[in-house]
């Protein structure tokens, strides 16, 4: 490593006293032409030494420059270029969010406010078109009747069948919009054709508010829809046109909320919006609300009785343990005296025996010192 470092460091040195002599040749042939051309006037092609030593210094680093600088503007390009699609990214994001937030808030596909909504519009609406047909006479409200029957948050039209104007219709040779108001206060689009003779032509308005209609009573009594009762009722080809009905009419409306199952091919009702009650059907729902009451009723003694037992239950549970812990106190004093009496008795009786051993006259053999040292056994006198 090391020669070759100092090979490389001779042949740098080598280099250098090489153009240096090249330019000092440079230099001299240099003042010769010099001094040649002052002599003779005249002018010498340029030479080649110097032709590449100029374009050397200058032309040849700028033109290695220039890529050097694409690649720079490639990358400011490419960082501007992704810096853009994720500051679009991170706003359509954040539009997404809000966007479904308010829907949820305002009770969009399933959301929870949307009916207290368009309640809030059908009261107003209600209070509007009474108004007016209360004003008006005659051939006047048949535009009135339109118009409220093709309005797409109107779901309710009993109180305006119940002003008197309105149902001074009834014989005249406008009766026929006082039979369109009771179809969209009652009917169904299957009743709509069933008497296209008697009644005037819809308008598309009217033709969706009225299937509209017939979702809300068919949830009235199931709360799954089959697609093909629905495809039945609704006069729908394929199940996608059912589908984005429900969606785009239905649920986005407000009127109703559920779950489309592909798979079972149903559509599972979570809460629909009420219609008019229609006649005779006030008693039975009188009937079906008692019998709801009754059922509370009976379930509330039945609660408050399993209360009681369970009160009692609890008060025994109680007592059984207060006397199980006080046979326990018991059990325990009597122990702790066993145990203190037990150890007593055992040591008498220990003192006692070993009394015995000692005292015993014969047996036991003692030792005596003599005053000259030496042990001396005796026995006792038996």
């Amino acid at each position: 490593m090391e020669r070759q470092t100092k090979w490389r460091g001779t042949e740098s040195k080598k280099s250098k006293v090489h153009i240096d002599k090249m330019l000092s040749n440079w230099w001299a042939k240099k003042q010769a032409r010099e001094e040649k051309e002052n002599r003779s006037g005249g002018e010498e092609p340029l030479d080649p030494l110097l032709l590449s030593f100029s374009l050397k210094k200058t032309l040849f680093p700028r033109l290695l420059r220039v890529p050097n600088r694409g690649i720079r503007g490639i990358r400011v390009a490419f960082f501007f270029f992704f810096f853009f699609l994720l500051s679009s990214w991170v706003f359509f994001f954040l539009f997404g969010f809000s966007w479904w937030v308010c829907r949820a808030a305002g009770g969009g596909v399933g959301g929870g406010g949307g009916g207290m909504d368009i309640e809030q519009k059908q009261v107003e609406l209600i209070d509007h078109f009474v108004k007016q047909a209360s004003a008006l006479k005659g051939p006047a409200l048949s535009p009135l009747i339109t118009e409220a029957t093709s309005n797409p948050n109107l779901f309710a039209f009993s109180e305006i069948l119940s002003v008197p104007n309105v149902l001074e219709l009834e014989g005249t040779e406008y009766s026929v919009y006082l039979d369109v108001l009771r179809l969209f206060a009652h009917g169904t689009w299957s009743d709509y054709k069933s008497n296209t003779g008697q009644l005037p032509h819809l308008v598309p308005d009217q033709v969706l508010k009225l299937k509209q209609l017939t979702v809300l009573t068919l949830a009235e009594t199931n709360k799954v829809l089959p697609y093909d009762q629905l495809m039945l009722e609704l006069d729908v080809v394929n199940v996608r046109e059912l589908e984005d009905f429900l969606i785009n009419e239905c649920m986005y409306a407000g009127i109703v909320r559920g779950k489309l199952d592909q798979l079972r091919r149903c559509f599972e009702v979570q809460f629909a919006a009420g219609r008019d009650l229609r006649p005779g059907q006030l008693g039975n729902m009188i009937k079906t609300l008692s019998d709801w009451l009754t059922t509370s009723d009976n379930l509330l003694y039945t609660i408050q009785e399993k209360i009681k037992w369970a009160d009692t239950m609890s008060e025994i549970d109680k007592k059984h343990r207060k006397d199980v812990e006080e046979r326990v106190e018991d059990v325990k004093k009597s122990l702790s005296i066993k145990v203190k009496v037990t150890p007593c008795k055992q040591a008498d009786i220990d003192f006692r025996g070993h009394e015995e051993i000692y005292s015993e006259p014969g047996g036991v053999m003692d030792y005596e010192e003599d005053r000259g040292g030496r042990p001396k056994r005796r026995r006792h006198p038996v």
